[in-house]
């Protein structure tokens, strides 16, 4: 072996070391990166209304950095599940859906969310026209018909309490 073979040798070593240090970290687990999502609401009674504290919510997923790179957050579904809800104040575990393939583990920042659940009420009520100011001198104010008279009004207990006329 001569000298100018020795050198190349030597080059090529030091060239193979930094690639895989450059390389290796691509693999490595233990990385995380955090994305925020939608929050929905599953298997709700219609006879219930339910509203969240948040409509969004940051979930955390962990695994190797090329993984990361190619996870499309779209495909990752958080939900609370609200089949035994009931009227009142409580919180709610957040679950989590996400494509079995994918080589990465998901958590929720925040693992309950408070929610406040309302029975929704139905309520007729007939429509009142109210007028207030008078028309110019040249107008002449006829009779105020509402069509139709009576409407139902439908939702949220609160909601509803709130509609007086």
């Amino acid at each position: 072996m001569n000298k100018e073979d020795i050198k190349l040798l030597l080059a090529s070593f030091v060239i193979a070391v930094v690639l895989w240090f450059q390389v290796q970290p691509m693999f490595e687990p233990g990385r995380e990166r955090e994305f925020i999502i939608p929050l929905r609401v599953e298997g709700k009674s219609e006879e219930l209304a339910i509203f969240p504290s948040t409509d969004n919510i940051t979930i955390v997923a962990s695994g190797a950095l090329i993984d990361l790179d190619k996870l499309d957050t779209t495909k990752v579904e958080a939900f609370l599940n609200a089949e035994n809800a009931k009227p009142g104040q409580f919180n709610l575990p957040v679950l989590l859906r996400a494509p079995a393939d994918l080589n990465l583990e998901f958590r929720p920042r925040t693992t309950t969310i408070r929610v406040t659940c309302e029975r929704v009420l139905r309520q007729n009520g007939r429509i009142e026209v109210l007028t207030t100011g008078t028309p110019r001198n040249d107008l002449v104010l006829g009779e105020t018909i509402a069509t139709p008279s009576e409407v139902e009004v439908f939702g949220p207990e609160s909601y509803i309490k709130q509609v007086s006329k």
